[in-house]
């Protein structure tokens, strides 16, 4: 898959191990083992609407788009991202990724992605977007707590009918504070 040399680690292009996961295809370019654990390098492929949900990792997480945008929900404050943008997510910070673009394709750089992905999604069977309705859920627990991902169930991309505001009096029960609050991260 790779070409290992005694310096380096050679990942050429349309080459790698493939993944389906979170209703994306993920191409593991460079893995933790090959990096002594330093890093994984992972190629996302995304189609409008992808949702990678919230969580925090035990590492710090590097991202930069190639192509598209993307929408990401970091530690309660949303920040849109687009082609030539790199940021950094740092560890036990909760942060979640929404494809806002037709698709868009970015890579992912963290200390151990590739395992989760490997033990939460499944093997592609074509380089191409999965089908629906892949996600297990209790896959995707078991992964989380194998490699120390922490996930949520709430969904920080949800959008509501009506303005949100901070402990406002709910019409159906005046006494008691309204509990939707303006971000759902933890």
């Amino acid at each position: 898959m790779h070409n290992q040399f005694r310096h380096y680690v050679a990942a050429p292009a349309g080459e790698g191990e493939t993944l389906w996961f979170s209703g994306a295809l993920l191409t593991v370019k460079i893995s933790a083992d090959e990096t002594g654990g330093a890093f994984s390098l992972t190629e996302v492929l995304g189609p409008e609407g992808c949702i990678f949900p919230l969580h925090t990792d035990p590492l710090d997480e590097t991202l930069h788009v190639l192509e598209g945008e993307l929408r990401l929900a970091i530690g309660g404050e949303q920040r849109t991202i687009t082609e030539g943008d790199s940021l950094m997510i740092r560890r036990g910070v909760p942060h979640a990724i929404k494809v806002l673009s037709e698709s868009a394709r970015f890579l992912t750089m963290n200390g151990g992605h590739d395992r989760f992905y490997r033990l939460a999604g499944e093997p592609a069977l074509v380089r191409d977007a999965p089908p629906s309705g892949l996600r297990d859920p209790e896959r995707l627990r078991k992964a989380a707590e194998e490699t120390g991902v922490a996930l949520f169930a709430s969904n920080p991309f949800r959008e509501y009918p009506y303005p949100i505001t901070r402990d406002v009096p709910s019409r159906c029960a005046a006494e008691r504070p309204n509990p939707i609050r303006e971000t759902a991260t933890p």
